[in-house]
Order: structure tokens, then sequence, then C-alpha cells
């Protein structure tokens, strides 16, 4: 990642709870400092809305991916209609279902192997485009 500003960045972590009875999301944002990166430091690639891919794995989001926005009156960016495979109504979450791997995101980079993406009408920023 790029080193913060003088001041800093705003990091967050989010959460999306699997069936928990409510459609929760959860975000917290915290103050952090990016620092010691090397010269050599790898480019972030921009982020894109991620796709339920639960069934069909090859139309998941390649790369880096943003936010997911779900159960609002307004302004969701992933479609959850319908039923995922053990039958119960779709739950997004940061998890295969919508392409997040486990393990290190080594897909995120700019100079990682070019892998095909479906458009979006609204890509995410990516953590590193919300410092301040």
């Amino acid at each position: 990642m790029p080193e913060c500003p003088p001041g800093g960045c705003i990091c967050a972590a989010l959460w999306i709870p699997n069936h928990c009875g409510l459609a929760n999301e959860y975000m917290i944002g915290y103050n952090c400092k990016v620092t010691n990166v090397k010269p050599t430091a790898r480019a972030l690639g921009k982020a894109q809305t991620p796709v339920w891919c639960e069934d069909e794995p090859e139309k998941c989001v390649k790369g880096p991916k943003g936010m997911i926005v779900f159960a609002q009156q307004e302004g969701n960016n992933i479609d959850i209609s319908g039923t995922q495979k053990d039958g119960l109504n779709k739950s997004p979450g940061y998890n295969l279902k919508t392409g997040f791997k486990d393990g290190a995101q080594e897909d995120i980079f700019m100079d990682a192997a070019p892998q095909p993406t479906l458009p979006t009408a609204d890509p995410q920023p990516t953590l590193a485009d919300v410092s301040h």
C-alpha cells in the first residue's frame, strides 16, 4: 500500500454476518498509518463492485473488490434476489459467494496477471482511495 500522507489514513474493517436473522452489515473506521513503504511497493488496482457468483465462480470479479452494500432503501450494489446453495435466501458476505478468497489478496495489485472482470456501473473506492 502507499504510505499515508502526514495526517495519516482512515482505514476500515467490514463484516457481514451470514444469516443472522436480520440484514446487517458492519463497518468500523479507524485512524491508521502505513509506514516504511519500500521504493518497490506495488501499486493497488482500482476496486470493482463484487457480484454474487456462488454458483458460477467464473463470474466472480477478479482483482480488487470494493465494499458490499445491500438491504438499504437505496444505493445497493449487489443483487441478492433468490436463494443460495443451502436453500436459504442469499446472504452476501466477504467470502467465496462474492469472490473474496481466504488469505492474502495478491490479485489487488496493478502488476498482478490481468484477469477478466465484469463491467460495473459504479466502482467502489479502495481503502487506499479513502485516505486523508
